[in-house]
């Protein structure tokens, strides 16, 4: 076990981190290297993996724990699922709500993130991070792939619909923009800002019902920023600064009470969104 028990529940922070070797549960506080988290301590047993999920198990347990952050995930790409499905078993075994502030899930593929998110206390979450629409390398490590009824379990999770705030990488992947309409601040990864992105982007507040206010986005491909020009609807505004960003309009066409404002980085690739009322 990477701490103590007590050391764990010292900490308003934990993190779960699982590898071929080892799992781990460390403070999020701690000093990270390129090999292993300060103060951890490795189970030599050849039962590792029993023995932490039970110690994690009776941590969670604990009906005063009060969590700042709950992170779960692996330190390699190349991790198979079949490493994490004792976390899988942890999660369903619990028998209560986990009561985290912010929940970070890097895990890849539905099982863990359904059964994760739905034991955690909806009135507490405050921020939902994913990181599990990508598999790695397609199904070579056992991964499920998000059909169409597990993404339909995870939009229905209560859990999902009570979080102001969503952090997601590729969630158009598998999703659609109807899906975060009910966050109120959205920060997002996606492969590409082009036309079919900012078509998505922009149906995600044209909903009247919309409760989304904000919406950051960062392409991991280089932003060209010709998408944002007058013939997709787009009108400039006058503005200047040193870091060469802009500022453009979008209007809804027959739609009078609100409009977007696109805030265009060209020089970090990315853009935020934000749903202005006239």
């Amino acid at each position: 076990m990477c701490a103590s028990v007590c050391e764990i529940l010292s900490t308003s922070e934990m993190s779960f981190h699982a590898n071929p070797s080892r799992l781990d549960a460390t403070p999020t506080t701690s000093v990270v290297d390129s090999t292993m988290k300060m103060h951890a301590r490795v189970i030599k047993s050849v039962d590792y993996q029993r023995i932490a999920c039970d110690q994690l198990k009776y941590v969670l347990m604990k009906r005063k724990l009060r969590l700042s952050q709950l992170c779960i995930g692996y330190e390699s790409n190349i991790t198979e699922y079949s490493t994490l499905e004792c976390f899988e078993t942890l999660f369903s075994s619990i028998g209560r709500m986990v009561m985290p502030g912010n929940v970070k899930i890097k895990v890849c593929g539905p099982a863990i993130t359904v059964n994760m998110l739905s034991i955690l206390d909806p009135l507490t979450l405050s921020c939902i991070e994913l990181k599990c629409f990508k598999r790695p390398d397609g199904t070579k490590y056992g991964y499920e792939i998000w059909s169409t009824e597990k993404i339909n379990q995870l939009t229905s999770l209560v859990q999902r619909k009570h979080a102001p705030k969503l952090i997601a990488k590729d969630p158009f992947d598998f999703c659609e923009p109807s899906h975060f309409t009910h966050f109120k601040k959205i920060d997002i990864i996606i492969d590409f800002i082009n036309r079919e992105s900012l078509i998505k982007l922009k149906s995600m507040f044209s909903d009247p019902r919309s409760c989304l206010a904000s919406c950051s986005v960062r392409t991991e491909s280089k932003f060209d920023t010709k998408v944002l020009s007058s013939r997709n609807g787009f009108v400039l505004q006058r503005h200047w600064s040193f870091a060469g960003d802009v500022t453009l309009h979008y209007a809804f066409p027959n739609v009078d009470e609100y409009y977007l404002a696109f805030h265009s980085y060209p020089k970090h690739d990315d853009i935020t969104i934000r749903k202005l009322r006239r």
